[in-house]
């Protein structure tokens, strides 16, 4: 769970912080549900850093960040599997995250026509269906469950599991 050596030599150039005390969420099993849905809902990758106060980690660009978060989307389609929309809507985004690390690298502004053009897709995709309020899926699952669940201590990998049994039990 330690940060790569790429991502201290970018830190260190930013912040003064001791660099040795950061640590960084690499697996399903360790990242909390609450962070995971963060990320989603913000694009903001600083919930990968397990930090207290999410305000105190520096913003810059890290391409290492990226790929973690890809890693563990990667880890929940290997354990889980989606719906096609949902591997759809998974393909857009990280088509986007490429595509905004390249206009951040390269500053070629005509990519941007791209990313409004995945930012459209992604949209349509998310619209046509009526989302469900992460709160309201905590609160099925600890109806259905008979306990309480934690979401900033239940792992993606756990909260999963937690769905895919009540689905299998509801079939």
């Amino acid at each position: 769970m330690k940060v790569s050596s790429r991502l201290k030599s970018k830190l260190s150039r930013t912040t003064s912080e001791k660099l040795s005390d950061i640590l960084i969420y690499n697996s399903t099993e360790t990242l909390p549900i609450y962070n995971w849905i963060k990320i989603h809902e913000t694009g903001n990758l600083n919930y990968l850093f397990i930090q207290e106060d999410y305000s105190k980690i520096p913003t810059i660009f890290k391409t290492e960040l990226i790929e973690v978060w890809l890693d563990l989307n990667q880890q929940v389609f290997n354990e889980f599997g989606f719906s096609k929309d949902f591997e759809r809507y998974f393909f857009l985004m990280k088509a986007r995250i490429k595509f905004r690390s390249h206009l951040i690298i390269s500053g070629d502004r005509f990519i941007k026509n791209e990313i409004n053009l995945l930012t459209a897709d992604i949209s349509s995709l998310t619209d046509k269906t009526e989302k469900q309020k992460f709160d309201h899926v905590v609160i099925s699952i600890e109806k259905f469950m008979s306990k309480e669940v934690d979401p900033r201590k239940t792992s993606v990998k756990k909260y999963y599991n937690y769905l895919e049994f009540i689905n299998k039990q509801n079939s």
